[in-house]
């Protein structure tokens, strides 16, 4: 690419989407320093967030000068190596808050399973666009299916539900673009009503436990419903305004669990109240609606699939964690993207919104 494609590929960038996923990523920073403040090595942690946004931020000007359409043609190789490092995690990986979900390499920690999420992404989009015209059958659900399903398994064997249940958006995506017509969403939801009650039975006492103490925070006063009643505490103790930065009475005195992560939102609301609160859910709201955008715009249905895999996969993340804060879903473990401490996730997270301004860049392209 010379330079002046380089700068052409410049002015098309969607600078509102990279802009607000900086902006949320900057104040996940400064709320994971907050968060950390009474614990060990707050200023590391910071750090190390920091110079994984820098990281990130490089993955994304890769990704949106790599054309797609090239990507995607590497698609299945890339999603078969991908399984390999999930494949290690369950013989040789680290368990960290009872998920053996990390391989360690040094001092360095990463999660196999977010680099997955990508390579399935970039798989089912190709799939869908290879895919002749005509009404979805039951074949191409299938083969979906075996695509996502494949890595969801392995990190299901990793005990992490959570992470396992995140790759779901990326199949509707996939059979959405392909045509999924209203009755089989109808009949997928009566058959997902008949089937609940067994699927509660088949529930583990701890899952089940998840569930019930949304009703009753008693039911597990030392474990998850101390959770529930601490992340309640401070989000209604933030008030419009918050208590302020690095005052958060749950925050300093370190009543709140995972508070650098499942729980950020949470202290976010108790030092910077409602306002703030509104202030980061806008800054999403703007990102989705980018992510919305480029699906729409999308000059093929490869592209289209990018977009709209990358809205759900945010939106599904932004609903599940903030219902949890609030009491609304049960603890799953699903972290904020962007938002949460984690340096795998904002690398794939970042590598994923590339992907999709890489699409914007090329829907005027031959």
């Amino acid at each position: 690419m010379n330079r002046e494609q380089a700068l052409e590929v410049g002015k098309r960038v969607d600078w509102l989407l990279v802009g607000s996923a900086t902006a949320i990523a900057l104040i996940g920073i400064a709320f994971i320093d907050s968060a950390k403040a009474v614990g060990e090595e707050p200023a590391r942690e910071t750090l190390r967030q920091a110079v994984y946004l820098v990281l990130a931020l490089g993955g994304f000007a890769v990704m949106v000068f790599l054309d797609y359409r090239k990507l995607v043609s590497w698609a299945w190789a890339l999603w078969g190596v991908s399984l390999v490092p999930l494949l290690l995690v369950l013989k040789f990986g680290v368990q960290i808050g009872g998920a053996k979900s990390w391989l360690r390499v040094g001092s360095i920690s990463i999660q196999p399973s977010e680099i997955a999420k990508v390579a399935t992404l970039l798989l089912v989009a190709a799939l869908v666009g290879k895919r002749p015209p005509g009404r979805l059958r039951f074949t191409d659900v299938l083969v979906y299916g075996l695509a996502v399903g494949v890595p969801m398994l392995l990190v299901l064997a990793q005990n992490d539900s959570g992470t396992a249940a995140s790759f779901l958006p990326l199949l509707f995506a996939a059979v959405f673009v392909s045509g999924l017509r209203l009755r089989w969403i109808v009949a997928a939801a009566v058959a997902g009503a008949l089937l609940a009650p067994l699927a509660w039975s088949q529930l583990k006492p701890y899952q089940k436990q998840r569930f019930l103490v949304l009703t009753d925070p008693t039911i597990d006063p030392r474990g998850v419903g101390w959770q529930l009643r601490q992340s309640l505490n401070a989000v209604g103790g933030g008030g419009l305004t918050g208590q302020g930065y690095k005052q958060g009475a749950q925050n300093r005195l370190d009543y709140l669990p995972e508070r650098h992560t499942d729980y950020i939102f949470a202290i976010i609301a108790e030092e910077w109240g409602f306002v703030g609160s509104m202030i980061v859910l806008g800054l999403y709201a703007l990102l989705l609606s980018r992510l919305g955008r480029a699906a729409a715009l999308a000059r093929d249905r490869t592209g289209a699939v990018i977009g709209l895999g990358a809205f759900l996969f945010v939106s599904a993340h932004l609903l599940v964690n903030v219902g949890m804060v609030v009491g609304l879903l049960p603890t799953i473990g699903i972290p904020l993207l962007l938002l949460s401490f984690g340096g795998s996730a904002l690398l794939a997270s970042f590598a994923m919104l590339g992907l999709v301004a890489s699409v914007g860049v090329r829907r005027h392209a031959r």
